[in-house]
């Protein structure tokens, strides 16, 4: 067998396999394995030492020198002791001296060391170097390296093929995708022309992530673009990975083609196709290319690989019977069988339970020769002991293994470890987690590849005990083999969050993202929450970034907590960049924190990039505080800056407060600035907005000391007169003035006199500095009478104390300080929502309406499986054994266009195994899906209900109703009735079943209960949506075009909701009122949304104008919903819409043109949950709940579904 072939065999059949043994045979199964006693495993040692030695050719002083490198920290002394043992280092020498290296980095130190030293390295020592760094994992360091070998080498060693393509093969052993394609990219670019050993090493990456379509691109590049000949071990790579991804046609054509190419296949390319064919099914098919083989290839037979894939095969089709007939063919053949052809019969005797036959197996008189149980032997026995729930016998198998020498690998370990922990005895799977860990058992070259996911409920388990620094040894030991697992992923970073090692987690986070993992939505949040706890915005800033480019939206309110944290630690630059981020993404700005981003620029000096952010703010349509903005710059003495940012205002058009123009004009005159004082005011007089300046004369004043005369006329033109003066103390006609007078004469006996008037009373108060104290003490009681007593307009109220004291030329004015201060003062109850100043203000919640409907509480559940959605096609076209190019692009490219990024499913593995008849075209399995389907929707809608009950913090005995909607259950009684039992409600509960209503459900179960808490006062109703794609779970075919979309839109999940009326205060916690609602279905459309139930599930069909008759019907039924409100405007609601697909929203948002943002809380459940039927109108609300909870926005809202019929179904929503 050629190397090529032996490698392939451990690829191929190196697995753990899973069987089941009767309990009645473990004891002679376990006698037999005593027969090899140590005796045995001592001549096996024997044997191996007495193989001759290799000799060694090293010479003394590598080995001295290796000796100290590995010894020493690197250091000058360490050079020092080098340079004495080899002042002149040879090349012989050099490369001895690597090759005995342990450590990379040392190795690397030593490569620099000897460049210094005089010694000239050549391609040869450049090469070596690459590959050392590669395959340890320095993958950065090596990078850099071969892009750094010409400059290093002054040009004399050239980038050459061979370089990349062991870097190649470095980042595609690491699972680098991303890495190797930019690699390839970059030596194009420099000009290296990619040969037949490069394609061949981008291919292998490209077919093992499943990349089928780019693999196409690459071959065609390279036989098309670079005319490079493809070679036998090429279209090996390409047959071995079509048929891995299940396109067995695609391998057969590339096995048709080689002959194009004058390639012939080996025997290699004849077991790949085998086994390709084996894996679909297409064993009978598979027996016949190997009798063809034998027939066609005169030099070529099938070697032991291509028998042991025919007995495999027929043992996954359990057709035992024909597997040994295979079995006797090889050994007549003169072919021996090896372990894995052994281990591959065990696990096929054992599934059709002939145990006699494995005993002769063990027992050697099957196939001429003694078979040794190896590790697989035991890791399958162990496995089949723990299945039959003899989980000591297994250990004892375990123990077993040990006394007979035979090393356990990380399959032992997995089987072992995995049913502890189903069995809850996790100390003794932490004893061997901490026995696998420390012995670096998963690092060994020997054994089969580990599987992530064997480890996860020991993962979940120390991280949940806070033991993640544990679990994440083990996981990056997994790393090194190049397993990867997302879940895992997301284990230990939460493992991390709950213990607060955040950055850890965030590191965890890198590695996902390298390796072209996308995290979900929940795992970012918990990373940016636990960033923002331990005050490290940059980090959370950063973890944010790349949450965005993973396509993911995070609640506004999460983008106001990493800003409010930054400006907290005084970050100036990263809140001015994120800022600008903000507004990039859309996101609604808090007036607040915009004016303290201002603030902190320009107290950081940062002037600059101030006025850039507020002419961002104010171009996309946001504002800041200006009064208060300008009171600070004024208080830093920057009143050239305050001018700016009044002219600012002014070009822009929005208004200005004439105070503090006031107060900025004066300052600039004391400053001997007039010209930029005149300035400001002239921009004021082009927007007639100068009339009540008191600062004329000043202004005037000073332009007249600088000379410009000419100004200083205009000023004067300007000037009011002493009525007009008089004028800006008071207010306009049937105003409730109050003035305060007070006389010079009465310094002593100061009185106020209140004058109650509708007519404009003309009074200028003078004051002396002797009465300023007293004068103080009763503006203090005034001024707060004046604002608690009367209806007067801050601006008015500030005028009148402003003027009072500057009548008097030897008075003293307000400070700027006291100005700002008052002016905030009475702005303050102006401003609502995001800090805009507004009429009116609510400083609390809306009261509900007495007898309408709320909903006081929500929840939601989800089966534990969770499908990103870049790995759903490769997975469903696997589990469903499609091997058709045509439908996996288009699934591909429907997976795309949905915009979900991640959804949960009930269908598992597990289930697949269970029940292949599910992936099965035309078998009749409706009774199947039920008895998967019915339990899982009833313990998602248990979970659910908890929860909400949970939030709600009211008993269960205290609901009166339940409403229960689901598409996914069909039995007598019906769930609603488990549900109630299983959760203890009341047996006099009343119960009401909403089935096979589709998207709508959700709102309709809205709806209903809303009648029933309006018509039953003190009732308090449970309304639980639960649905599961079990029904409709299918292989692809072209005759169903919906199947492909299901499968790229629909999740599957559980959603509950509170509702009643009246809710009672300080115990419960409405957020939303459910004030009218509305049903309609459109004539001559039932056959728009087709449901169809037979033996083989729910056949579902969507008729391709869904999407036009809802846009063409959506207006007038949302228009009908919103007279109830007096409303007209579409923007003006709130919008909580069914996200049915991308289509239907992009419709809707366009028909009746509504913002961008209206439909934010839609699209965020539609790329975290996909389309989960009646369920997804309760995650919308829940996004909804949460921008609602910051206040200020809309009052009114609707709720709209869609459904078959077409239905429409439609809730007046009312924020509280």
């Amino acid at each position: 067998m050629t190397p090529i072939a032996n490698s392939r065999t451990r690829a191929l059949f190196g697995r753990q396999f899973f069987f089941n043994v009767n309990s009645q045979v473990q004891a002679p199964l376990l006698l037999v394995l005593r027969h090899y006693s140590s005796s045995n495993g001592e001549q096996l040692d024997a044997d191996n030492v007495n193989e001759p030695r290799k000799s060694s050719n090293k010479s003394k002083t590598a080995k001295s020198m290796a000796r100290l490198i590995n010894s020493k920290p690197w250091s000058t002394e360490l050079e020092s002791s080098l340079f004495s043992l080899s002042p002149s280092i040879s090349k012989t020498t050099f490369f001895q001296v690597l090759r005995f290296i342990a450590s990379p980095s040392k190795a690397f130190e030593f490569f620099n060391w000897a460049s210094r030293n005089g010694f000239t390295h050549d391609s040869r020592s450049y090469f070596m170097m690459l590959e050392i760094l590669g395959r340890n994992g320095n993958l950065n360091i090596a990078r850099n390296f071969l892009f750094s070998i010409e400059r290093r080498s002054n040009g004399s060693v050239k980038i050459e093929d061979r370089f990349c393509n062991t870097l190649l093969r470095s980042y595609g052993n690491a699972g680098l995708f991303n890495e190797a394609i930019k690699l390839f990219s970059l030596m194009k670019s420099s000009g290296v022309s990619p040969s037949v050993i490069t394609f061949n090493s981008l291919l292998l990456i490209l077919l093992k992530r499943g990349r089928t379509n780019m693999a196409h691109s690459v071959f065609d590049e390279m036989c098309g673009t670079y005319g490079v000949t493809p070679d036998t071990y090429t279209f090996n790579i390409l047959i071995r990975g079509f048929c891995k991804n299940s396109m067995v046609d695609e391998g057969f054509r590339f096995f048709k083609e080689m002959s194009r190419f004058n390639c012939e296949p080996d025997v290699v390319t004849y077991n790949t196709l085998v086994d390709g064919l084996c894996r679909a099914g297409k064993v009978r098919i598979a027996h016949n290319v190997v009798k063809g083989m034998v027939k066609k290839m005169k030099d070529l037979s099938p070697d032991v690989v291509t028998y042991t894939t025919l007995v495999r095969g027929y043992c996954m089709k359990q057709e035992i019977d024909e597997a040994l007939v295979v079995f006797e063919e090889m050994v007549s053949r003169g072919l021996k069988p090896n372990d894995i052809t052994y281990n591959t019969l065990i696990k096929g005797l054992c599934e059709v339970q002939k145990f006699d036959k494995i005993k002769e197996i063990l027992g050697g008189a099957v196939g001429g020769r003694g078979f040794v149980p190896d590790t697989c032997t035991y890791n399958t026995l162990m496995n089949s002991q723990c299945d039959a729930g003899n989980f000591d016998e297994a250990l004892k198998m375990f123990k077993k293994m040990k006394e007979l020498k035979v090393q356990p690998d990380s399959a032992t370990y997995s089987v072992l470890i995995r049913n502890l922990c189903q069995r809850g005895d996790f100390e003794r799977a932490e004893q061997l987690f901490d026995e696998l860990s420390d012995d670096d058992i998963l690092l060994r070259d020997d054994g089969c590849t580990p599987l992530v996911a064997a480890y996860n409920p020991i993962f979940d388990f120390l991280c949940k005990n806070g033991k993640t620094s544990k679990a994440e040894r083990v996981f990056r030991q997994l790393m090194k083999k190049g397993t990867q697992d997302p879940p895992s992923y997301k284990t230990l970073i939460l493992g991390h969050c709950k213990e607060g090692t955040f950055e850890a987690g965030y590191k965890l986070l890198l590695y996902m993202l390298r390796r072209d993992y996308v995290p979900d939505f929940e795992t970012y949040v918990l990373l940016i929450n636990g960033f923002l706890q331990k005050g490290e915005p940059i980090l959370a800033y950063k973890t944010l970034e790349r949450m965005l480019k993973s396509s993911y939206l995070p609640k506004t309110s999460v983008f106001h907590s990493i800003l409010s944290e930054l400006l907290k630690h005084d970050f100036a630059r990263e809140s001015a960049s994120f800022v600008v981020l903000m507004i990039d993404r859309k996101i609604r700005q808090n007036i607040n924190l915009s004016t303290h981003t201002m603030r902190l620029l320009f107290g950081s000096g940062l002037r600059n990039k101030a006025f850039q952010i507020v002419e961002l703010l104010y171009d996309n349509g946001y504002v800041v505080d200006m009064e208060e903005l300008i009171g600070f710059i004024c208080q830093n003495g920057k009143l050239l800056d305050a001018q700016k940012m009044l002219s600012f205002c002014l070009e822009k058009g929005h208004t200005v407060d004439i105070n503090v123009c006031n107060v900025v004009i004066e300052g600039l005159c004391k400053m001997k600035r007039p010209l930029e004082a005149f300035g400001l005011y002239y921009k004021l007089v082009e927007k007639s907005n100068h009339q009540q300046l008191s600062c004329l004369e000043g202004l005037r004043t000073a332009l007249e000391a600088g000379g410009r005369s000419e100004e200083a006329k205009f000023v004067s033109k300007r000037m009011p007169d002493e009525r007009q003066l008089a004028d800006l103390l008071y207010m306009d006609h049937g105003t409730l003035a109050l003035v305060h007078c007070f006389t010079a004469q009465q310094q002593n006996q100061l009185s106020s006199t209140q004058c109650l008037s509708t007519e404009p009373v003309h009074m200028v108060s003078f004051i002396s500095t002797q009465a300023l104290p007293t004068y103080f003490s009763t503006l203090e009681r005034s001024f707060m009478l004046l604002i608690l007593g009367t209806n007067l307009s801050p601006r008015s109220s500030l005028a009148l104390v402003y003027i009072s004291l500057l009548c008097d030329a030897s008075s003293i004015q307000f400070s700027l300080y006291q100005t700002i201060f008052f002016l905030n003062l009475l702005k303050m109850s102006k401003t609502i929502g995001n800090g805009a100043s507004k009429h009116h203000a609510t400083l609390t919640g809306r009261a509900p309406t007495p007898g309408k409907a709320t909903i006081l509480a929500t929840g939601k559940a989800f089966p534990s499986q969770l499908v990103p959605q870049e790995c759903l096609v490769e997975g469903y076209m696997r589990d469903t054994k499609c091997d058709d190019a045509s439908i996996k692009e288009k699934l591909e490219r429907l997976c795309k266009s949905t915009t979900v990024k991640t959804r949960y499913t009930v269908m598992s593995k597990e289930i697949l195994e269970k029940y292949p008849e599910l992936a099965t075209e035309g078998s009749p399995t409706i009774k199947q899906r039920l008895e998967i389907a019915n339990p899982a929707v009833v313990e998602m809608a248990l979970k659910a209900s908890i929860a909400c009950i949970n939030e709600w913090g009211g008993s269960v005995k205290d609901i009166t109703h339940v409403v229960y909607v689901s598409s996914s259950e069909i039995r007598l009684p019906g769930g609603d009735l488990y549900l109630a039992s299983q959760l203890g409600l009341r047996n006099d509960v009343g119960r009401v079943m909403l089935y096979f209503l589709g998207c709508y459900g959700g709102v309709t179960g809205l709806r209903v209960a809303k009648d029933i808490a309006e018509n039953n006062p003190g009732s308090r109703i449970l309304l639980t949506t639960s649905e599961t794609t079990i029904l409709g779970f299918r292989p692809p075919n072209k005759a169903r075009p919906y199947d492909l979309v299901g499968a790229a839109l629909f999740g599957d999940g559980a959603a509950a909701v509170i509702i009643g009326a009246d809710p009672v205060i300080g115990k419960e916690s409405p957020f939303m009122e459910l004030s009218y609602a509305v049903q309609q279905f459109l004539p001559g459309t039932q056959n728009v949304i087709d449901g169809r139930l037979s033996e083989e599930g729910i056949n579902f069909k969507l008729g391709r104008d869904l999407p036009q008759k809802i846009e063409d019907n959506i207006e007038e039924f949302c228009r009908k919903l919103m007279s109830k409100a007096g409303l007209t405007e579409f923007n003006d609601l709130f919008w909580a819409v069914h996200p049915g697909g991308p289509a239907i929203l992009n419709r809707l948002e366009s028909n009746l043109k509504l913002n961008t943002e209206k439909l934010e809380c839609s699209r965020r459940a539609l790329i975290n949950y996909g389309n989960v039927s009646s369920n997804t109108i309760v995650y919308v609300l829940e996004y909804m709940k949460e921008e609602l909870k910051r206040g200020g926005g809309e009052e009114w809202g609707l709720a709209l579904a869609f459904g078959p019929g077409i239905t429409f179904e439609g809730i007046l929503l009312r924020s509280l």
